[in-house]
């Protein structure tokens, strides 16, 4: 669970409700482990968080469980700290760092027309209505912190005759910052620094500054402090500026929820709308795989026709592929899964498989008609002598993959489709292998 608090707490505030967080849970979790504020790992396995956030390790009993721990959490953040945002995942392990998709499905990205970066009160307007135009999916507001501006008073530096570069070098020496570089737009200077502590605003404004002649002036009477929000994280791209929105949306209503969000964003017009996400980006990779499998089913079939000396006999095995696919996908949306990457890799493994018993079969019967055997007899012998070589072999592969059905051990439900598609595949193959090649290759060659 990472939780980040969006307001300017202290780290001890940070670690108060962080308590108060997990004692709600107390009598449902084994185990959990708090990471608060800014960690410094040398290889860090969780991404950076700033002294507002934290991130929680939780284990439960069961996936039930852990599933009445996230919902007794969201319910109390939202009714006890409203502006908080708050998202749960699965603890990471090495395999789903490998594969796991690493951002969200879909991720709304709200550009200024203007092509200036957006403002607080536009972003949090136009989030306030996708929010109403949206009630089923959880939308995010908008990330923020709270920054202090020191603005100079020209007047009273005149009075006290003290100029800009003494009162910045003077607290650039409180908080111990150093300039990297300036941004210049229009009449404004911006300076970006860096620096290693974080002085309290008292502290700076209880510093003098000494002027020409000697005189030490307070800080506090040349300078005024003012507060307000901002977005805690800038956001930059081709198109501009702009503030991201992950959503958490299943594959089936991305295209819904986007034409919604279009239409909200349609009627303001400061803003207009991209759209980036995994829902995105593993389209292309199945695409790719796709390509990948027409390829090795073309080069197969050259492959075959040269080894049979057919043109014929090579379609008639690679048909099974076709029927294998269909009802791997008609499976795949009955125990309701998706087509995602590692149901993709199950296709093309699962193509490789099953074709084998239908080539040696076809193979079998061919060396039986070399042999002065008609058609009919020959699918017959064919078939009884390679019945039990078929039968074992696909059960000694689905056997070896069913236990990766579990969903209980590491990397479970990324290795789910990819088991669920070879396994649906090698049994629907199976009896294509045993009862729909022959019958194919008996209607062919019947009157040959």
């Amino acid at each position: 669970m990472t939780v980040d608090w969006n307001s300017g707490i202290s780290l001890e505030e940070n670690d108060l409700r962080v308590h108060r967080l997990l004692s709600q849970v107390d009598s449902l979790t084994e185990q959990t482990t708090s990471m608060v504020g800014v960690q410094q790992f040398l290889m860090s396995h969780t991404k950076e968080i700033t002294s507002s956030e934290s991130v929680v390790y939780i284990k439960a009993k069961d996936a039930e469980t852990l599933a009445k721990i996230e919902k007794k959490l969201t319910d109390y953040i939202a009714e006890k700290h409203p502006k908080a945002l708050v998202t749960f995942q699965v603890s990471g392990n090495i395999f789903n760092m490998i594969f796991a998709e690493q951002g969200s499905p879909l991720v709304v990205q709200l550009h200024s027309k203007g092509g200036e970066a957006p403002t607080v009160e536009q972003v949090t307007g136009l989030v306030g209505k996708i929010r109403k135009a949206l009630p089923d999916v959880v939308v995010p507001p908008a990330v923020m912190e709270q920054n202090i501006r020191y603005i100079a008073d020209v007047e009273a530096m005149a009075v006290y005759d003290i100029t800009y570069d003494d009162i910045y070098g003077k607290m650039k020496n409180f908080i111990s910052q150093n300039t990297l570089f300036r941004i210049n737009q229009g009449g404004y200077s911006m300076p970006v620094t860096t620096g290693d502590s974080r002085a309290e605003a008292s502290d700076i404004l209880s510093g003098k500054v000494r002027n020409k002649y000697g005189v030490e002036i307070p800080l506090s009477m040349v300078i005024r402090e003012t507060k307000g929000e901002d977005f805690k994280k800038l956001y930059s791209g081709s198109a501009g500026d702009y503030h991201p929105i992950a959503l958490d949306v299943p594959d089936s209503n991305v295209k819904q929820v986007m034409k919604t969000i279009e239409q909200v964003v349609k009627e303001d017009k400061n803003f207009f709308v991209t759209f980036t996400g995994e829902y995105f980006s593993s389209r292309e990779t199945i695409k790719e795989l796709i390509i990948i499998l027409l390829v090795a089913i073309s080069l197969l079939y050259f492959i075959l026709a040269a080894q049979f000396e057919s043109i014929i006999q090579p379609l008639i095995i690679l048909s099974e592929i076709v029927v294998d696919v269909f009802f791997v996908l008609l499976g795949l949306w009955l125990f309701g899964e998706s087509l995602n990457i590692m149901s993709m890799i199950g296709l093309v493994v699962m193509s490789g498989i099953i074709i084998n018993d239908s080539i040696l079969k076809v193979d079998t019967i061919n060396r039986l008609r070399k042999q002065g055997m008609p058609v009919l007899k020959a699918v017959f012998a064919g078939g009884h002598s390679r019945l039990k070589p078929i039968i074992m072999t696909s059960l000694t592969t689905i056997l070896a993959i069913a236990p990766f059905l579990n969903r209980v051990d590491m990397g479970s439900d990324l290795q789910y489709p990819l088991s669920l598609s070879i396994i649906i595949g090698m049994t629907v193959g199976t009896l294509i292998s045993l009862f729909f090649i022959p019958l194919i290759y008996y209607i062919i060659y019947r009157k040959r």
